[in-house]
């Protein structure tokens, strides 16, 4: 009975060998017949690989048929040119081969293939691969791809099969992560969050995609008046309205604050952790003033000179005669109005009003100036002109406010600011100055001038980056 059951047990675990060798023979040559059909006969896996990458499906009369992803590749088998992906080859010889494909914008694939002795055999797909150079504002970002994390951060480099679906996150610590997609990187085809900021180029020559994703940070900008849209000025596209925190992306960028019946106003923010969370800026709207005489003709301009415009703690010299057009910020100013046989008078413009009829009430005892007289006071003065430019970039740069330092009176008067040009010009009385110049982003600067009655003057200024 003892002897029985060994002999059975000897029985079936040969029967269980020989089964389990049956059926690897089975399979390897299910396998052979699969790789040497083609995709065209049966549900293989081969075949599921072109269909899903939308390959030329092998056909025709051929010994050999090798292709790539994405097609159109040179192919060089054993260092002789054979044509372009997908190749069908008529005749080779059984053994190893070396082959070699280039592709433009790819990183170059060399590889070999052993032909058997059988006809029709089909190779899977040579898939090209890219490089991908990762950046960010800020760096020393984390970079995941389809859900693991690369072990490096930004800027950094990393490689993959053309024909995957990445999606791309970069992460930092004190800020808010940001993604990106790609369907394949063959087609070149990305997408991101809504409002999102990336920048994606490819450089054929190291067959790399460069990608550059800026995150974003809290930042309040706030304008007199309020209300102004906040604009990117590369795009025209609205970023959001001043008064609120708005998600600004990080680096240098130029934006314009609009709003309706005021100048748009051109301003640059460069943003980083350390750069402050609020902004503030005054828009400037055109006013057109005129004057008249109280006891006349309200509808005739009596030509009175306008000598400053106060708005409390800021003077603004004017040296301009009604009708004029001028350009002031958004704040609420007192003018001072002067005219020959004519009372002093001062009238408050409010932060949005547009025109200015002021009346002047005559007297008699007062000496009435002519127009001629009037034009030789004010060339009495001596006209300045302002250039300010970038130290670094030579830009021109403008909304620079200028701040007039009178010696001799010991107070200071702001001038102005500089326009779209880099540019501002005033009409000073002669005497000692000293000059500061402002702007959002740069570090304060300071002139000194001496000017002298009939020597117009020109000052060139150069401003440093914070």
């Amino acid at each position: 009975m003892r002897e029985f059951k060994t002999t059975y047990h000897t029985f079936r675990s040969r029967w269980l060998s020989v089964l389990v060798g049956v059926a690897l023979v089975a399979v390897a040559v299910i396998a052979i017949v699969i790789g040497l059909s083609g995709p065209e006969n049966g549900d293989s896996s081969l075949q599921t690989q072109y269909r899903r990458l939308r390959l030329t499906t092998p056909h025709g009369d051929f010994r050999i048929w090798l292709t790539s992803y994405p097609e159109g590749a040179d192919v060089t088998i054993d260092n002789i040119p054979e044509g372009h992906t997908p190749l069908a080859l008529a005749s080779m010889e059984p053994g190893q081969h070396f082959v070699q494909l280039r592709m433009s914008g790819y990183l170059p694939i060399d590889s070999a293939v052993v032909i058997g002795e059988s006809d029709g055999a089909v190779f899977e797909p040579l898939v090209f691969r890219r490089g991908l150079y990762f950046e960010s504002t800020p760096d020393a970002a984390m970079i995941i791809v389809n859900g693991d994390t690369l072990p490096c951060v930004t800027p950094c480099s990393a490689e993959f099969p053309v024909s995957d679906t990445l999606n791309i996150s970069l992460k930092h610590s004190a800020l808010d992560g940001i993604w990106m997609s790609y369907e394949n990187l063959a087609s070149g085809e990305w997408h991101s969050g809504i409002g999102q900021m990336w920048e994606v180029e490819l450089d054929s020559s190291l067959a790399r995609l460069r990608i550059s994703g800026w995150f974003f940070k809290p930042v309040r900008i706030v304008t007199a008046p309020t209300g102004a849209a906040v604009v990117f000025a590369e795009n025209d596209s609205t970023a959001g309205e001043s008064g609120n925190v708005l998600q600004l992306p990080m680096g240098r960028r130029d934006y314009v604050l609009r709003k309706q019946g005021f100048d748009d106003l051109p301003i640059s923010l460069s943003l980083n952790l350390a750069s402050p969370d609020d902004f503030s800026f005054e828009l400037t709207r055109s006013i057109a003033i005129t004057a008249f005489d109280l006891m006349g003709d309200a509808t005739t301009d009596i030509g009175a000179r306008i000598v400053k415009l106060d708005r409390g703690s800021r003077e603004f010299y004017a040296d301009a005669s009604t009708p004029t057009s001028m350009r002031i910020s958004a704040m609420e100013h007192r003018v001072f109005f002067e005219a020959g046989g004519y009372a002093d008078t001062s009238v408050v413009i409010s932060a949005d009003q547009t025109s200015l009829a002021v009346g002047m009430r005559p007297i008699s005892n007062r000496r009435t100036e002519s127009r001629e007289e009037q034009k030789i006071a004010v060339t009495e003065r001596v006209l300045v002109r302002f250039v300010v430019t970038d130290k670094q970039t030579h830009e021109r740069l403008s909304d620079v406010e200028i701040i007039a330092d009178i010696k001799e009176q010991d107070r200071k008067v702001i001038l102005g600011r500089t326009d779209l040009s880099g540019e501002y010009e005033q009409l000073l009385p002669p005497g000692k100055y000293e000059f500061v110049f402002d702007k959002v982003g740069y570090k304060p600067d300071d002139k000194g001038a001496k000017l002298k009655s009939g020597e117009p003057k020109m000052l060139e200024i150069k401003l440093k980056r914070r």
